[in-house]
């Protein structure tokens, strides 16, 4: 949505980028298989407003956790450095009060057989 009527004035991103006037925001969602060992999910934005990652689970293998790292897809392989774990259906919020503009990664854990499935919603100023 590249303009968001009766809007006046300036969005401004987490790393204090700010929007057009009278501009609004564009939200891009993607569901992420994780398929392979660490899979990037969302690229370092500096317009981002807020991000949603929700872990879906694997039908096939249900109850499938998986880790969440920023910034460094080393940390999403090494379980001291995550930054977090979503269990079936748990979510990770970047918003004002959890301001984050660089990469997320994600990661399953090494008994997970099959490919859970994350839901990545991104909302960015624009």
């Amino acid at each position: 949505m590249p303009t968001e009527n009766g809007f006046i004035g300036r969005l401004t991103s987490l790393a204090g980028v700010q929007g057009a006037d009278g501009k609004g925001r564009v939200i891009d969602s993607v569901s992420v298989a994780l398929t392979a060992t660490v899979v990037l999910l969302l690229s370092s934005n500096p317009k981002r407003i807020s991000a949603l990652i929700q872990n879906i689970d694997d039908i096939t293998s249900p109850g499938s956790s998986v880790f969440i790292s920023l910034g460094n897809p080393g940390y999403a392989i090494d379980p001291g450095a995550y930054v977090s774990v979503l269990s079936p259906l748990g979510t990770l919020q970047i918003d004002k009060d959890f301001p984050w503009t660089g990469e997320v990664y994600a990661c399953k854990f090494t008994n997970v057989v099959g490919s859970p499935t994350i839901l990545v919603t991104e909302v960015s100023i624009v």
